[in-house]
């Protein structure tokens, strides 16, 4: 008999099966894993990574004979507040109370809490699974878990549930100042008696303020998980109050206080322009209304309108503010020191300008070639053009194309080319020897430049 052999022993609980190899050489001992099986939580063992390696036999050994025992363990804490969920842990253990990572099945979940929520049925994920349990019965409360298919298969887990903390109050907050026409959020928790928070309070709330001109909700409030929380606009200055009563049958209410300060006014704007522009180049201008102070109005949703001492330059009319910011895309068109004005307001009296310098945009006067001073006569060169300034500067908004032409009548490259980014390539193939000249044209302008075309030898070592 060689090779391994294989056994199969049923004992204990069932639903269970017990696996191990053995080899007639040298014994090598393999974890269980589980599986769903149609008895249950099974353990059947894994593959080798490397298959089963057999060493050469040296005295006989009997065939390994293992009983498992598979049971569920469940631990949650031995105390639980009364309404807010608690961790329950699932585990599939051996009889030693060894985790069995790899179990897997269906366990179904009971209490003596009749009104706990919690999952009725949950899966094993590598030997166990977390459950959420919110007791709602406050003393001694047990939970069960039991085998799906396997009904004497069960664990059971106490603790003592708290006594629910009953809300006597609500604290309602709010920040201490607040700005008059601002949204403000304002939050109602409710609590006992010892300003604890109580989490099972739920139902709805009434919303009433000092300030009869303010923005409230226009629905009663939400309370979930003993809180709510909802937007205020106060409209008028000064201390104001903020009341929330509960419709539940045991009324509970609270009042906040904030301070009311006056809104914001608008006094000037903030134009923000490059100092430094180029003619034809459109410019995004960021504009932003300012009070008194020069602080942000974040809440500025007016209009202005524009205008530029630059009589062709492309600009919006009227811009719209959105959280006291607008965007204008402008475009200069006459070098200079040049302005851009913004007005506005109810009667169009606050203003706002800005300088900045415009430059003319550069022009093209020549167009370099870039060409190696030798090349191999019959063999591919790579060419390079670039639109150069008066100050042979390149001039990166190039475009357009040039037209080219070679005093090598044998040579092969495109008749014309287009620049990128002032830029522009090309393969050349020259087929007459000596120097030989690449011209490159567009329009009235254009560049030239000489190579030497020469054969290309190849010298053996010797």
């Amino acid at each position: 008999m060689g090779g391994f052999m294989r056994r199969q022993d049923r004992t204990g609980l069932r639903g269970f099966a017990a696996d191990r190899r053995c080899s007639l050489g040298s014994v090598e001992r393999l974890e269980p894993r589980g599986m769903l099986s149609g008895i249950g939580i099974a353990i059947v063992p894994p593959p080798p990574a490397d298959g089963v390696v057999i060493a050469p036999p040296t005295t006989a050994v009997a065939p390994i004979q293992v009983s498992l025992q598979v049971s569920l363990q469940v631990r949650m804490p031995s105390s639980a507040p009364n309404g807010l969920p608690v961790a329950a842990v699932i585990s599939a253990v051996d009889a030693a109370g060894r985790p069995l990572f790899s179990a897997s099945g269906s366990v179904t979940v009971t209490s003596s809490d009749a009104a706990a929520t919690f999952p009725a049925t949950v899966q094993l994920r590598n030997g166990r699974a977390l459950v959420p349990v919110t007791f709602r019965t406050s003393g001694p409360q047990t939970l069960t878990v039991t085998d799906a298919l396997v009904a004497d298969r069960t664990a059971t887990a106490s603790t003592t549930v708290a006594p629910p903390v009953v809300a006597t109050k609500l604290l309602v907050m709010m920040p201490p100042q607040v700005r008059a026409g601002m949204p403000t959020t304002v939050t109602a928790l409710a609590v006992d008696a010892a300003g604890r928070p109580a989490p099972t309070f739920s139902g709805t709330a009434t919303v009433t303020s000092s300030d009869a001109a303010a923005s409230l909700p226009m629905v009663e409030v939400l309370f979930k998980n003993g809180r709510a929380t909802f937007p205020v606009s106060f409209a008028t200055v000064g201390k104001q109050t903020v009341t929330v009563t509960s419709l539940s049958d045991s009324q509970v209410a609270g009042i906040g206080s904030t301070n009311v300060a006056a809104p914001q006014a608008l006094s000037s704007f903030l134009v923000m322009v490059p100092p430094r522009i180029v003619t034809g180049t459109p410019v995004n201008v960021a504009i932003i209304a300012l009070d008194a102070a020069k602080r942000p109005i974040s809440g500025y949703t007016g209009t202005a309108t524009l205008a530029s001492s630059d009589a062709a330059a492309t600009l919006p009319t009227t811009v719209t503010f959105t959280s006291g910011r607008a965007i204008a895309r402008v475009t200069f068109a006459s070098p200079g020191s040049q302005t851009l004005t913004v007005r506005g307001g109810v009667a169009g009296d606050i203003v706002g300008a800005a300088a900045v310098t415009v430059v003319a945009a550069p022009v093209v006067t020549r167009l370099a070639v870039m060409l190696p001073r030798a090349v191999p006569v019959g063999m591919p060169v790579l060419v390079t053009i670039v639109a150069l300034d008066d100050a042979g500067r390149p001039i990166m908004n190039t475009n357009g194309s040039v037209t080219l032409a070679s005093s090598d009548s044998a040579a092969k490259f495109p008749a014309s080319v287009t620049f990128v980014n002032g830029r522009a390539t090309l393969r050349v193939v020259f087929g007459t020897l000596g120097a030989q000249t690449l011209t490159a044209t567009s329009g009235s302008i254009s560049g030239t430049s000489t190579t030497q075309v020469g054969e290309v030898t190849i010298q053996r070592r010797t």
